[in-house]
């Protein structure tokens, strides 16, 4: 099943504390089915993201995920953490097997 992934960061008006409890509230509120939001953090020292978390949406197809992009929940959600200038990423992830030899 192919999966939106949502990148952000924290917002710098915020304590860190209130922000993360913004966050839960919010992914928790969105009510999607297959949603799971995770705080992430860079392993990429020299070249360091700049995001802190991430929510993850399984999605039906590639156009039911630009469906849920552009109306309902998913999308108000992502105009609000571009109005509070949170920098969000969006991906859609393909399900297909993983790096390795070509079939």
């Amino acid at each position: 099943m192919p999966r939106l992934m949502i990148l952000w960061t924290r917002p710098e008006h915020l304590e860190p504390q209130e922000a993360d409890d913004w966050v839960r509230s919010q992914t928790v509120g969105l009510r999607v089915v297959g949603a799971h939001a995770a705080e992430v953090q860079s392993a990429a020292f020299e070249h360091p993201a700049s995001w802190n978390w991430m929510l993850e949406l399984e999605v039906d197809d590639a156009a039911s995920a630009e469906r849920s992009l552009q109306s309902g929940p998913v999308a108000d959600w992502l105009r609000e953490l571009r109005q509070l200038r949170m920098r969000p990423t969006v991906m859609l992830v393909a399900d297909r097997p993983g790096l390795g030899p070509a079939a």
